[in-house]
């Protein structure tokens, strides 16, 4: 009869050490940040937590449930935050490189800039902390540039056409062809390639 009694004390002591652990671990899942208050700051904490319950193995079941919620919800959080991420990354991505950004890309770059405006504070950080950003600033650049380059060679363009037709070209027009040929060659030098804008 005594060897019954302690293996009951026995079992009692582990059962009692078992929810003391499973208690710890719900205590520290408990401790985490609120779903909407999680930033990427805390994802060692999240890994952490996430390892400390993973450990328990059998004892997991021990686990107070909105402990264990509060842990998912954590981690689907910082999942949400880095999927925000990535698809801003991969709008920029997807945009050809300098040289060969075109004014017809200029919808493409703005489609990436909403999306980066449309990030939180945490979101857009992380974005500073590789290259996406610096990126999508030398392509809006390039965008701005090749666009006042179009528009150089648009006003050159209308100079151009508003000049008499072959036929009709008297010595009075002298100035506006050569002030027309000067606009041309401006826009040649100044914008390098200026002139394919409109050509």
């Amino acid at each position: 009869k005594l060897s019954e009694v302690i293996e009951a004390l026995n079992a009692l002591l582990q059962k009692a050490d078992d929810q003391k652990k499973a208690d710890e671990v719900s205590d520290l899942l408990e401790e985490l940040p609120d779903a909407e208050e999680i930033v990427f700051a805390n994802q060692n904490e999240i890994v952490a937590a996430r390892e400390a319950y993973d450990t328990l193995g059998e004892l997991q079941l021990l686990v107070r449930e909105t402990a264990l919620k509060k842990l998912t919800d954590a981690e689907d959080s910082l999942k949400k935050l880095q999927a925000g991420v990535d698809a801003v990354i991969d709008l920029i991505d997807k945009l050809p490189a300098t040289e060969e950004l075109k004014i017809g890309n200029a919808d493409q770059v703005a489609e990436a800039r909403s999306a980066y405006e449309a990030l939180n504070n945490d979101q857009k950080q992380r974005l500073k902390d590789n290259d996406a950003l610096s990126n999508l600033l030398v392509a809006e650049n390039q965008i701005s540039w090749l666009q006042k380059e179009a528009q150089e060679a648009q006003k050159v363009a209308d100079q151009i056409n508003s000049l008499p037709a072959v036929k009709d070209l008297k010595l009075s027009n002298k100035s506006a062809v050569q002030a027309a040929r000067n606009a041309y060659e401006c826009v040649g030098e100044f914008y390098g390639s200026g002139q394919r804008a409109w050509k």
